[in-house]
């Protein structure tokens, strides 16, 4: 598929789908993953987690019939400026003045699993989606340089690869996982 197909599905998915945070939506149980660990968080966890300000998680719903497509959990981070991370993204601009800079990490990441074949782009919507978040409001008092995850191979085997094509870059490991980074501003 080429990027042009990819990127008007896109904005597609913009006019299909509503975020919604956790606390806005009722109808969790309808959620489910096929990854059980995923459903359980969101049904079992999600709320507590956002009440103790520890996450904050939003729900993509489907504009038309309300069901929950997608969920994810975001939290801040940081990530050490160091030559490796220069090296690995030698176009970004580092702050001269910092020895870190502040990330947007993605703690949980689900679709649900009727919904995956059809919108299979969904991944690219939210990292989209977060993007704008960090550019037009949180670094309004921030200064938030990348998105970071730990691609959660032991659930899914092949999720760093469709986090690579969605432009993350393995830095380095977190908790026996690939620690992935994706430039907040555009590069190219």
């Amino acid at each position: 598929m080429s990027s042009k197909t990819e990127r008007k599905d896109i904005l597609d998915f913009k006019s299909l789908f509503d975020v919604k945070k956790l606390q806005e939506v009722s109808n969790l149980e309808t959620f489910s993953s096929e990854y059980p660990d995923y459903t359980s968080f969101l049904l079992e966890n999600a709320r507590l987690m956002d009440d103790a300000l520890i996450t904050q998680t939003y729900l993509v719903t489907e504009n038309s019939s309300k069901k929950i497509v997608a969920y994810f959990s975001i939290l801040p981070g940081t990530v050490s400026i160091d030559k490796a991370l220069k090296e690995q993204f030698p176009e970004v601009t580092f702050p001269a003045y910092a020895d870190k800079l502040g990330t947007l990490h993605i703690h949980h990441l689900a679709g649900d699993a009727d919904f995956c074949d059809e919108y299979r782009h969904i991944i690219r919507f939210i990292i989209d989606y977060l993007r704008t978040l960090i550019v037009f409001k949180l670094n309004e008092h921030l200064q938030i340089g990348f998105i970071s995850l730990d691609a959660d191979i032991n659930t899914d085997e092949h999720i760093d690869k469709k986090y690579e094509k969605a432009g993350f870059k393995q830095v380095g490991m977190s908790m026996e996982l690939p620690l992935m980074l994706l430039p907040v501003y555009d590069t190219e």
